[in-house]
């Protein structure tokens, strides 16, 4: 069995999911599945993924159901850990073999995201940070706010399958939403203080198109 299972979902990315898995396939650490969860595309995404022969890659299609296909990835999901990817985003190199080296020294860690860097259309590239090292009273953060970035989390999916936790139908914000419950069932969580992931942003994404929604599920979190 893999160590990692990086999850993949994608709907409708025929336009940058080749670099996407290519920064996958680039990692240096090299004991990995990238399970490639098709979200009911009806662009040429299929097509982009098949072009791709490394055994290593799964690659499931289900119709559109993007948090019912985040947890059928869970439960398909064969390694020890879960590195979460999103189709338009581009994996730093070493960043498999810095979460693992983490996860595998500290077994009370749950969750273990890193800072990202943004790119793409319309703004000024930059470092985004948030927590350095472990963060001390994980749920009394998460109370005031979300505090991960949802790309770049490796979970450890013994902790979320023992405690029976999964994306809940909590529209863009079922990551917030499942590090709470994370928290509250006594997980620890940990930001890598360096640049992971390269975050590319697009007029397209959830962010811009839905924010109200966001922030309205946000809310209704936090209730």
């Amino acid at each position: 069995m893999p160590k990692v299972t990086v999850l993949l979902p994608v709907y409708n990315g025929e336009a940058f999911l080749e670099e996407a898995v290519n920064s996958v396939l680039r990692q240096s650490f090299r004991d990995f599945e990238l399970l490639i969860m098709d979200d009911g595309s009806t662009d040429n995404t299929l097509s982009v993924a098949g072009r791709f022969k490394d055994p290593r890659i799964r690659l499931e299609k289900r119709q559109h159901d993007f948090i019912g296909n985040l947890n059928e990835g869970i439960r398909l999901a064969q390694g020890k850990y879960i590195a979460r990817m999103d189709a338009d985003d581009i994996m730093h190199t070493e960043r498999l073999r810095v979460q693992v080296g983490v996860m595998e020294k500290n077994p009370e860690i749950a969750v273990c995201g890193s800072w990202m860097k943004n790119f793409g259309e319309g703004i000024v590239p930059g470092v985004v940070r948030s927590f350095n090292g472990e963060i001390s009273f994980p749920l009394l953060q998460l109370l005031k706010g979300n505090i991960l970035f949802h790309p770049t989390i490796l979970l450890r999916k013994s902790f979320i399958t023992r405690n029976r936790i999964r994306y809940e139908d909590y529209p863009c914000a079922e990551d917030y939403k499942l590090y709470l419950e994370i928290a509250r069932h006594g997980g620890n969580f940990y930001v890598e203080p360096q640049v992971l992931l390269f975050y590319r942003n697009s007029a397209l994404q959830v962010t811009y198109c839905k924010r109200e929604k966001m922030e309205e599920t946000s809310r209704r979190i936090g209730m």
